[in-house]
This record gives C-alpha cells, structure tokens and sequence, in this order.
C-alpha cells in the first residue's frame, strides 16, 4: 500500500494539499477528533500509515497551546466522495533545478 503512494524508504515523505483544506485528526480514522486543518497548497511531511483500510498521512501538528502531538491526514478521500486530498511532491525536483542552474553557470 505505501509504494502505491510512493514512500520514500525511511517512511517520511512530502506532501502537497491538493484539497480546498484537509482535517488533521487525532487518530487515522475520520470519526477522530479534529485537531485543525491544512489549507490548499500547503506542503507537509509525514509518514504513511494505515487506518481503516484507508491510506493516512501521520503528521505534527502543533496545538494552540504550543504542545506538539501527532496528527492524521486523509490521503484520498474518494471514498467519502472528496477525490485525492495530499499528493506527495517528489523531492528531487529541487535538486534537478540546481543541476540546471549549475550546468547553466560559467566555467
């Protein structure tokens, strides 16, 4: 299930909230209480796991009261007629745009 969403192998991946906004939850389960939400465009990082047969992203997420906890984002939320939710973004993309820059630059 975690390579079909692509995981990198240490288990921590990012992430980009393709959905108006996404909840974080207490637990991988969407009757879990409600601990705040990431709004569209918001890149995260987090690890898969899996909550009722459902893929989730185990996030940090920081409480009003500075505490930090972990957090539970829906990965696709198709099931519940929301469509995908998070996409991971490939970490290379940053690296390839230095590559660029740096064949570009004068000897």
């Amino acid at each position: 299930f975690s390579m079909a969403y692509g995981a990198t192998h240490d288990g921590n991946s990012t992430w980009k909230v393709v959905h108006p906004r996404v909840i974080i939850r207490k637990a991988p389960s969407t009757s879990a209480s409600i601990l705040g939400f990431h709004a569209q465009g918001k890149l995260i990082e987090g690890s898969l796991q899996e909550g009722a047969n459902q893929p989730w992203l185990k996030v940090k997420h920081h409480a009003m009261d500075g505490q930090e906890c972990d957090g539970y984002m829906l990965v696709d939320g198709t099931s519940l007629g929301l469509g995908v939710l998070l996409e991971r973004v490939e970490r290379v993309q940053t690296t390839a745009v230095q590559a660029t820059r740096a064949k570009a630059a004068p000897k």
